[in-house]
């Protein structure tokens, strides 16, 4: 590994148990950022859940980046859920109505979009960026920076 290099980053892996999450406070800011990914806890304790929910409410002003991953975006407890900046959606995540249903809160025009939406992922990803206004091109994209409104059928 070359240290000098422009791309090299020095990281740390820590695998912790749902169980043992520790409270966000022991994070100090050290000038280093943080990722935590949570990983399918839905089905976690409701005590788990809520130690998660100030890692997505204030874990950006601690330095701290959350991504969550789970099976099925309505298992997220909400307080989670409304935190999100961003949601992924991937092949064989979703059915045509819970994606109506994520899109429903969103976007005004959403079946026709939802039916895209079922289409794409069936090849690629989707990402939903819900800070941005829902005319914005990029409001929703297949794979990071495609407009979806640009999707053929390949």
């Amino acid at each position: 590994m070359d240290k000098q290099a422009p791309w090299y980053e020095n990281m740390r892996f820590k695998l912790i148990a749902p169980e043992d999450l520790p409270d966000i406070s022991s994070f100090k800011r050290t000038g280093r950022s943080t990722v935590i990914v949570f990983d399918d806890l839905a089905g976690e304790p409701l005590a788990t859940q809520l130690k998660i929910v100030p890692f997505f409410r204030s874990g950006r002003h601690e330095g701290i980046s959350s991504i969550y991953i789970a099976q099925r975006f309505y298992e997220i407890h909400q307080n989670i859920r409304r935190n999100f900046k961003y949601i992924s959606l991937h092949r064989g995540c979703e059915t045509l109505d819970s994606i109506k249903r994520i899109l429903k809160d969103m976007y005004d025009d959403y079946e026709p979009l939802a039916k895209k939406v079922y289409e794409v992922i069936k090849k690629h990803f989707v990402v939903i960026d819900i800070q941005r206004p829902s005319d914005d091109p990029l409001s929703i994209r297949f794979r990071w920076d495609k407009p979806l409104k640009d999707w053929q059928n390949d």
